[in-house]
């Protein structure tokens, strides 16, 4: 099939192990149990009770700790996927 434009890109893209929120802002990112420090937030997609949320203002990125603007509580709060 062609394509009209530029060529759509392809990408590397990876879902990051389940958070299970426990009533904090912090919480580490993992894949296959391993902390990751190569993304900033500008980089993931983060989906909270459904929403995605807004990099910098929801949520901050240092090293392997993503922390949320406010708490996230178990029960109330579910992290969809990053």
């Amino acid at each position: 099939m062609s394509v009209i434009g530029n060529q759509p890109s392809t990408g590397q893209h990876v879902v990051l192990d389940s958070i299970v929120t426990n009533g904090n802002s912090a919480y580490t990112l993992q894949k296959g149990g391993s902390s990751v420090t190569e993304y900033n937030q500008n980089q993931l997609i983060v989906s909270v009770n459904g929403t995605i949320q807004a990099p910098g203002s929801s949520f901050t990125v240092s090293g392997s700790t993503i922390t949320f603007a406010s708490a996230l509580t178990n029960g109330t709060h579910t992290i969809d996927f990053i």
